[in-house]
């Protein structure tokens, strides 16, 4: 309670004594008039030469929020009152704006949570359970308004932070009159990435005050993916056997991906028709040309000629695994491939019938045994 006269060594103090009020009395108060220490030195000198700084103010004076404001006026009646002319409870002082602001930390969770476009009721939630406070939608839409306008940067500082944090290559194109129309921009794994396959292009639209930051959360997401089925190429082998021992060259030869194309023309019948520029290495029609692989005219001609239908010369050799194992960031230090010096036999045996599982006390005791007779050996 606050009473008459009471005094307090420190603002501070009387913070946490009018908190406490405000808790206890389901009341809230703003400020209605005050005079830091710093201001009323100029007028006062002397007088607060040596009054300490943690006072902070020379006067404050706080009203209910509740109360407006005061204008004197001849003809009008002053309906000032020391008692609260609304009702007070504790439902309606915790859904007050002033108690439903959170701290900085759990500001910057929302903020978080918020560009990562998560579900805004389940965030409520969230904060609700951690803070015990009363916080709407629209607090949360506030919070991100807020924190958007304070981030927002300049063209130039843009720029420069793409540089210095992405380690980016910078080109600007202008107009004549130096209006800004395109931006190219490259690092280092973007440049292996186009030396290695030139016709790969990401794009993604947004505004531009966060176009960097989406764009580089989208470029990691595509290399962390990318990396990914790398390893699951090299990894996974395929199970079902191939017959065929000139499909099975070209399977070892190629990745999945273009293996896949060059099997339709390598399984077509010999009712394919020749056309008259195909020769047993190259061919005018659409997907020789574009995938620089051989088609089923080229295995045809082949075939007619009695030449061997393998033949990786024919294959470009950006699709061979070799390529692809250099060309891949991941890949950066040569594969160490683990072989056996000899072939270890593995038996299947099947579980026989109508036989009791022992229990983990039998299991143990049968484990013992063993062990106890590899320590008298050794």
């Amino acid at each position: 309670m606050l009473n008459i006269g009471e005094t307090f060594d420190s603002y501070a103090d009387f913070l946490v004594k009018l908190e406490h009020y405000k808790k206890s009395n389901y009341d809230d108060f703003s400020t209605s008039d005050c005079r830091t220490l710093n201001v009323a030195r100029v007028k006062y000198p002397k007088k607060l030469e040596f009054t300490p700084e943690c006072l902070k103010y020379y006067f404050l004076k706080l009203k209910c929020i509740h109360g407006g404001i005061f204008k004197k006026n001849m003809t009008s009646e002053d309906l000032r009152a020391t008692l609260h002319n609304h009702e007070t409870s504790e439902l309606l002082f915790f859904n007050l704006p002033n108690q439903r602001r959170l701290e900085p930390q759990m500001k910057a969770d929302v903020l978080e949570l918020m560009e990562m476009k998560a579900n805004k009721k389940l965030i409520q939630a969230k904060v609700q359970a951690e803070t015990g406070k009363v916080v709407t939608l629209r607090d949360l839409s506030n919070i991100c308004s807020t924190e958007k306008r304070k981030c927002v940067k300049s063209f130039e500082k843009t720029v420069e932070d793409v540089i210095k944090i992405y380690g980016c290559h910078v080109e600007l194109l202008t107009d004549n009159d130096g209006n800004f129309l395109v931006m190219f921009l490259q690092d280092l794994k973007m440049k292996e990435e186009f030396q290695a396959f030139p016709e790969v292009i990401i794009t993604f639209f947004s505004n531009f005050s966060k176009f960097f930051k989406h764009l580089f959360v989208v470029i990691k997401c595509v290399w962390s993916e990318r990396d990914s089925k790398t390893t699951n190429l090299v990894l996974k082998l395929p199970t079902k056997k191939i017959e065929n021992s000139d499909e099975y060259k070209y399977s070892t030869l190629l990745i999945p991906y273009a293996f896949n194309y060059l099997k339709k023309g390598l399984t077509c019948t010999n009712k394919t028709k020749v056309l008259e520029s195909t020769s047993i290495i190259s061919c005018s029609c659409a997907f020789c040309n574009s995938m620089k692989l051989p088609c089923k005219h080229i295995f045809n001609k082949r075939r007619a000629t009695n030449h061997s239908l393998y033949d990786e010369d024919i294959c470009d050799k950006r699709w061979t695994r070799n390529y692809y194992y250099k060309s891949q960031v991941i890949f950066k230090e040569p594969l160490k491939l683990c072989e056996a010096e000899r072939d270890v036999p593995i038996e299947i045996q099947k579980k026989p019938k109508n036989v009791r599982l022992l229990s983990a006390d039998e299991k143990f005791q049968k484990a013992s045994i063993k062990t106890s007779k590899l320590a008298e050996l050794l």
